[in-house]
């Protein structure tokens, strides 16, 4: 109804509408694609920040204490068990 008002639709859309629905389709399962793609990508590298923080507070005899922390990982189909079991010992681990 808009566009018989205003013509905000290019005439290639509004002759051939059939193309046009199949062109839109294609398009959106593509960037679809590419977007799940990157997310999958993402999910295989891990990011592991060092930071070095100094209290000045008395802790009895600990001279210095490690803490991981392990934040956003989803754990489920794409990062199951066997991803978790390679962040604990390469990354974690690999830090002491």
């Amino acid at each position: 109804m808009l566009n018989h008002f205003f013509g905000i639709f290019p005439s290639f859309i509004t002759k051939d509408y059939y193309t046009a629905k199949k062109i839109t389709v294609a398009v959106i399962l593509f960037v679809v694609s590419i977007l799940v793609l990157a997310g999958f990508i993402n999910t295989k590298k891990i990011t592991v920040k060092n930071l070095s923080l100094t209290v000045n507070k008395k802790a009895g005899a600990l001279k210095k204490l490690n803490i991981a922390v392990v934040l956003d990982i989803h754990l489920g189909t794409i990062i199951g068990p066997a991803m978790l079991s390679k962040i604990v010992n390469i990354k974690i681990n690999f830090m002491n």
